[in-house]
């Protein structure tokens, strides 16, 4: 992958932590939605697809052929540029086999395979200590994990190179700040923003909720 780095926008960094917020107990994921700029991947968008890894293939194969027209149909310079885990463990960054082969063929997909996105997961440990939160019953400690900092980005990246391997975390850049990002998601949760995040799933247990980008749904 010739990726140098990835900018995560603000409105991205909230809806995929939210999504991890809202199923705690559960590993989740979803697809990123923004563009490649010289190499750079810019993440303007998330799409909440899965909270059951059991059910991710059929899902999520049926998600990435709606977004992916969806993107197809929108008059804005967004597509799909990579894939989103948060694992059940708290520090977990692994991406595992199923979410390998997810982040695969999701590469295979952007830009008709001319170009190959990026692989972001959730640092639970970072994100926890970054809101303050000390002492956590949501998620269970996995010290045998790859490198977590508390005082780095909440986000890792990964790239493809002979597999998903971990960027440094000086890679990812996040415009409006961790400072920033920690105040608003603690305001966020207060308000129990993250009970009204959607993903596939929920779509698919009830129908009349929408679960795609409303820029992407007004198309």
């Amino acid at each position: 992958m010739g990726s140098t780095g990835v900018t995560i926008e603000e409105d991205a960094a909230i809806r995929l932590t939210l999504h991890a917020l809202k199923y705690p107990r559960a590993s989740c994921n979803g697809i990123l939605l923004g563009r490649i700029d010289d190499g750079d991947v810019i993440v303007s968008e998330i799409v909440p697809v899965c909270h059951t890894f059991a059910t991710l293939p059929g899902q999520m194969e049926i998600a990435l052929c709606m977004v992916d027209k969806a993107c197809q149909k929108s008059a804005e310079q967004t597509g799909i540029v990579g894939y989103y885990q948060c694992n059940e463990r708290l520090g977990d960054l692994n991406l595992g086999l199923v979410g390998q082969k997810i982040a695969d063929t999701i590469s295979r997909l952007i830009s008709g395979g001319k170009a190959e996105g990026v692989v972001l997961m959730l640092d639970g440990k970072a994100l926890s200590s970054l809101m303050g939160i000390h002492n956590t019953n949501n998620k269970n400690n996995n010290n045998s994990s790859s490198s977590s900092s508390s005082s780095s980005s909440p986000f890792v990246s990964l790239k493809k190179s002979q597999g998903w391997v971990q960027m440094e975390r000086d890679c990812i850049r996040l415009p409006c700040g961790k400072d920033t990002l920690a105040s608003k998601l603690k305001q966020l949760i207060q308000e129990r923003a993250h009970e009204a995040i959607v993903d596939f799933e929920d779509h698919m247990e009830d129908i009349t909720q929408d679960w795609l980008p409303k820029r992407l749904l007004s198309q």
